[in-house]
């Protein structure tokens, strides 16, 4: 994979080099754009995807190979001259659900009188969620 995992030795046992993957396909608005884009609009060029999102050719180019790196995005095989890229959306998905487990650890929902839902930490330190 195109990510490297930063280590965190003792600091968060709960940390691991797929939200490493997670925190780099979520974590920048180039990513975002040219994801909610594909998701959109179905499979298309290196080209649509800098001329539709607004990004420079070099910076879609280089957002699309570390996606596919990720496994988020794929080239079709019969596609693979023509730079087709499309939404794997299962992997996407799964990267998403990691990060927002990790993000949850050790969370409940609480809701106070007025029926709001806010999220605090439970007691005792961080605790894997289950189910």
């Amino acid at each position: 994979m195109g990510f490297a995992a930063k280590k965190l030795g003792g600091q968060d046992p709960f940390w691991s080099e797929e939200l490493t993957v997670a925190a780099a396909v979520y974590g920048t608005a180039a990513h975002m754009q040219i994801i909610r884009y594909l998701r959109a609009n179905g499979p298309s060029t290196r080209h649509e995807v800098a001329h539709c999102t607004g990004l420079s050719f070099g910076l879609a180019a280089q957002c699309l190979n570390r996606l596919k790196s990720a496994g988020v995005v794929t080239t079709p095989l019969e596609e693979q001259n023509a730079r087709t890229y499309a939404i794997e959306t299962a992997r996407a998905r799964y990267l998403f659900h990691a990060l927002e487990c990790y993000l949850n650890i050790g969370l409940e929902d609480r809701r106070d009188a007025s029926g709001f839902a806010g999220v605090l930490p439970l007691h005792g330190g961080l605790r894997r969620q289950t189910g």
